[in-house]
């Protein structure tokens, strides 16, 4: 599931004509750096449900803990996320 993440994750950047690679994940913030404004978050959050089955509200994206893309898609791929 973690790869499957990775790959949506560098798809839906690169649709937007962001170049990001995994490497990059760590030490990324996907708040903070400004790659996505608020419509795009919003469009992050229904592909994730619509493409992965995965529901995810806005305020689990702003939680602390899950500041790097990386650290997202640890919690993302953990089953509790399913929708």
């Amino acid at each position: 599931m973690k790869r499957k993440l990775e790959v949506f994750f560098i798809d839906f950047f690169n649709e937007r004509g962001i170049d990001i690679e995994v490497c990059d994940f760590e030490s990324t913030n996907l708040i903070s750096s400004g790659l996505l404004d608020s419509f795009e978050v919003l469009t992050l959050l229904i592909n994730l449900e619509v493409e992965l089955n995965i529901r995810l509200s806005p305020e689990e994206l702003y939680e602390e803990d899950d500041k790097s893309i990386s650290a997202l898609i640890d919690k993302l791929a953990l089953p509790l996320h399913k929708a």
